[in-house]
């Protein structure tokens, strides 16, 4: 079979009328449109995925808002002092416990948090936080990584941490705030 022989001329007015065809369907026809505001979090919540909640007992404020975004202050030099952390909408079994370390050899303290009723640390003596660690537990572990990091007076963020890594500061400031998420195993990650 042979294809049609089209001269320049009939080959503007076949592509003349296609575009002419486009514009009515446009005009003529709903099309749908994007969302005048696209937002751009670097980290997008999904419904019905699990995530992490922080409490943070701060100095002069003592316990903060439960937050599934930063837990405790930034710039603002006040020591995080106890922590509570808690895993949210899993339908697997686990949590995740949490590791602190203060500015004594003789102050060092772990809980296993699931539900956000235990907190590492100290409330009303003044001891702050200078280290963490948190590991998730149970079958959560095994699908999720756990990523956070720590904001310490005069250094800012730290690096990014994961699954039990000692986050702290360059120096080993006390921490004023701390951040984490969960990451779904095997999923890079553009925080390292």
């Amino acid at each position: 079979m042979r294809g049609i022989n089209i001269s320049k001329k009939h080959k503007k007015v076949v592509y003349v009328f296609f575009a002419l065809l486009t514009l009515f369907v446009m005009l003529t026809f709903e099309v749908p449109k994007m969302p005048s505001t696209v937002s751009a979090k670097p980290f997008p919540k999904v419904t019905n995925e699990p995530i992490i909640k922080l409490q943070a007992n701060m100095q002069s404020e003592g316990w903060m808002s439960v937050t599934s975004e930063v837990a405790g202050t930034t710039g603002r030099g006040l020591r995080l002092e106890a922590l509570k952390a808690g895993v949210y909408n899993s339908r697997f079994s686990g949590g995740i416990n949490v590791y602190v370390n203060g500015n004594t050899e003789q102050y060092s303290q772990s809980a296993k948090c699931g539900n956000m009723t235990d907190y590492c640390g100290t409330v009303g003596q003044s001891q702050p936080i200078m280290s963490m660690n948190l590991l998730l537990w149970g079958d959560i572990a095994s699908l999720y990584s756990v990523e956070y990091r720590v904001y310490t007076t005069n250094e800012g963020w730290s690096s990014w941490f994961k699954n039990g890594g000692l986050a702290h500061g360059k120096n080993w400031q006390q921490i004023e705030a701390v951040e984490a998420k969960l990451v779904l195993q095997g999923v890079s990650s553009d925080r390292y």
